[in-house]
């Protein structure tokens, strides 16, 4: 096996084994942190539901003491009912009231079922009707007792409650008569039920569900997440698969036992986003590790391979011919050319010693001399083959692919930098890793220069050519091939947490059947994703009509067109012809950056992206098109 395969087939599983480990450390360590961030998100997120429930608890905790005060109840103990209007008081935010005495007696009460389209009056199960049954649940809420069992005066009460197999927030105040003396109790009742739950979910974006653990039937919830909410005084997440996260969180009833398990489902595309992280950087690496492996084959090649494979020949031709006066004549000035000339002046010397055998004695003198020679010659060349693998260790240990993956980094959010570094965490880490980084770098650099110092004074440009090569790598764009409507649905998901971004946009979707295209993903996800949040910032505080956001995909022409429509703010004709201009912008905080860089990206892909609209409040239009190969337009 020659020395060019020997050193092509380490490299090559030097290159893979790296590429391998990178991607595996990569998997164990950055996954779970990504999946960490889901559930994180989903616990906050379950934490400002629970926030929600019990704002609406204290505002009927509210209603409830200011009803107990109403001078139309007081009039119920006083034996007249007719400034008491129990509709009046439910309005369209509650579901029951009961005004009784301390006894148990009902003066009055109502319960209206809200189901159908007009509330209506309902008996609801365990409701008390006449005069309250000391074991009635609702009797529990009308007697206050101290720790001594002696019924308090003045205490309130609240809490959930199972009605007609719904959750019921009951809240329950005393009522004050003549003398300072408790009469009574007020009540007032609101269902925890599918339409409150719409509503809270509606505030923020997310849809939350109600399970009853009352009764004892199954869920369709596992066991053990229904044992550990129970037990826990936190929400418990749990993902449902690659695109969803569960959290869970239990309410407790007045007797302090578990009644409702609360369930938010939310997306998780952190994972995803950290899913597609982690295999850009696995191409990457590939890549990076390839274009290594070719420049460093081709240096050596170059610098240490043809300079030996010279040599070699000129030893054996020597060695067939016995031609003693074959040169050389390398005007190389490193090592090699120093072996070069040296083994010509070595020949010179054997040349003139076997002139001196021949005339001496005419005896195999010289072939032992001259093998002695090919031995020296031999030790160089393995002194030369180490030194250039020792280089090539150094090099393929490089520390410059995490300089890489923090390029990319900050790539991604060259749009908003100052944020990152400011709120993201890995954008905290970021000065430590470069100080760390540039220690690894310079030690690995002091390396570099030891060992090359004992080779050719020429093979020390090759940390030079790697690093330009490296260089090159890292601006270079890689081509993939790519379904442009993956990238767009990508980019919607991505805007959607992005800053300011409260209003609720409906998106509409129509994708024709285009094909797949070879192009950098990333530049095309980076103008869409511009685009698109641009419209969302667009159609912020739009009043009188719903925000809609519409994507549309097709083959036009022999190419690909993205339309992007928003009925927001809409573009004036004079700021139409300067909406991609740098620095350009008509919002208060922007910087004028994003459809500037979208549209160069545009250009890069071999494209053009430009804007329609008919004027201030009429929405705006992007389009985004990009050139089909000459292969698929002729198919087309």
């Amino acid at each position: 096996m020659s020395l060019r395969v020997r050193i092509l087939l380490v490299l090559s599983a030097l290159v893979c084994a790296y590429v391998a480990i990178d991607h595996y450390l990569q998997r164990r360590i950055l996954a779970p942190q990504f999946a960490a961030l889901d559930r994180q998100q989903a616990s906050e997120n379950m934490q400002r539901n629970l926030m929600l429930i019990e704002a609406e608890n204290e505002h009927l905790d509210t209603r409830t003491s200011e009803l107990a005060k109403d001078p139309g109840v007081r009039s119920l103990f006083a034996g007249d009912a007719t400034d008491f209007d129990p509709r009046r008081v439910l309005g369209d935010t509650f579901d029951m009231v009961c005004v009784a005495r301390t006894d148990g007696e009902v003066l009055a009460h109502l319960a209206l079922d809200r189901s159908g389209t007009e509330p209506t009056r309902t008996t609801l199960d365990r409701f008390p009707s006449g005069r309250i049954d000391p074991r009635n649940r609702f009797m529990r809420l009308l007697v206050v007792e101290d720790e001594n069992g002696l019924e308090r005066e003045e205490d309130s009460t609240s809490g959930f409650i199972d009605v007609n197999g719904k959750p019921m927030f009951v809240s329950s105040h005393p009522v004050i008569g003549e003398g300072a003396k408790r009469v009574g109790r007020v009540m007032l009742g609101r269902f925890l039920d599918d339409r409150l739950l719409t509503e809270l979910g509606e505030r923020i974006g997310q849809e939350i569900s109600a399970k009853p653990l009352w009764d004892g039937r199954p869920l369709d919830v596992p066991k053990e997440l229904v044992d550990e909410a129970t037990g826990s005084t936190k929400p418990i997440t749990a993902p449902l698969g690659d695109d969803r996260m569960a959290s869970f969180a239990v309410l407790q009833g007045v007797d302090r036992q578990p009644l409702l398990l609360l369930e938010t489902t939310v997306p998780r595309p952190i994972h995803a986003q950290g899913q597609a992280v982690i295999r850009y950087a696995l191409f990457s690496t590939l890549a990076a590790g390839l274009i290594l492996l070719l420049a460093l084959v081709r240096l050596l090649e170059k610098v240490v391979l043809v300079p030996v494979g010279e040599l070699t020949q000129h030893a054996v031709k020597i060695g067939e011919d016995d031609r003693t006066t074959a040169r050389l004549e390398s005007s190389r000035e490193d090592e090699l050319g120093v072996l070069a000339r040296e083994f010509d002046s070595m020949m010179d010397k054997l040349a003139d010693s076997r002139q001196a055998v021949v005339r001496a004695a005419h005896s195999a003198g010289m072939s032992e001399i001259a093998t002695g020679i090919l031995h020296n010659v031999g030790n160089v060349l393995n002194s030369v083959s180490i030194g250039s693998q020792l280089v090539d260790e150094a090099l393929r240990q490089s520390k410059l692919p995490q300089f890489e993956k923090l390029v990319d980094l900050l790539k991604s959010h060259e749009n908003d930098l100052a944020g990152f570094v400011t709120n993201d965490p890995r954008g905290a880490k970021l000065i430590p890793f470069l100080t760390a980084l540039r220690t690894q770098l310079g030690e690995e650099q002091a390396n570099a220069k030891k060992e090359m110092s004992k080779v050719l004074e020429g093979i020390a440009h090759i940390s030079e050519l790697v690093a330009s090569q490296q260089a090159y790598a890292i601006r270079s764009s890689l081509k993939e091939v790519t379904d442009v409507r993956t990238v767009a649905d990508r980019a919607v998901e991505l805007t959607k947490s992005a800053g300011s971004m409260s209003t609720d946009i409906e998106i509409e979707r129509e994708y024709d059947d285009v094909d797949e295209m070879a192009l950098d993903p990333n530049k095309l996800l980076e103008i869409l994703v511009n685009v698109i949040q641009n419209a969302r910032q667009a159609m912020q505080g739009l009043e009188g009509r719903q925000p809609k956001l519409h994507v549309r995909i097709a083959e036009e022409e022999h190419k690909v067109r993205v339309v992007i429509t928003d009925n927001g703010m809409g573009i004036s004709p004079e700021n139409l012809a300067k909406i991609f201009g740098h620095g350009f912008t008509t919002k208060r905080n922007g910087h004028g950056f994003g459809l500037h860089s979208a549209a160069n990206a545009a250009v890069e892909l071999g494209g053009r992206l430009f804007a329609e609209s008919d004027g201030p409040g009429t929405g705006a239009r992007f389009v985004l098109e990009l050139p089909l190969p000459a292969s698929a337009a002729k198919a087309a």
